[in-house]
């Protein structure tokens, strides 16, 4: 069973295909798809804890750095 991540990763494959052969811009699609999933965040979550999230995910948006933590 795939999880969580990997399950995403695949609707969000065939969404993107879906839109390519609607000849739709990827750019702008994405886009579409971001304000639909920041809207259903928007059904559990405040926009607080929503921007906080997304601030994260754009700090670490290379992926090669190290996360930060503290030691006790």
């Amino acid at each position: 069973m795939a999880g969580a991540y990997e399950l995403a990763r695949q609707h969000l494959d065939s969404a993107m295909a879906a839109a390519a052969a609607a000849d739709i811009d990827p750019d702008r699609f994405a886009k579409a798809m971001l304000s639909e999933l920041l809207q259903r965040f928007r059904q559990r979550r405040s926009a607080e804890d929503i921007r906080s999230e997304v601030a994260f995910e754009l700090e670490n948006l290379d992926g090669d750095q190290d996360f930060p933590f503290m030691r006790p």
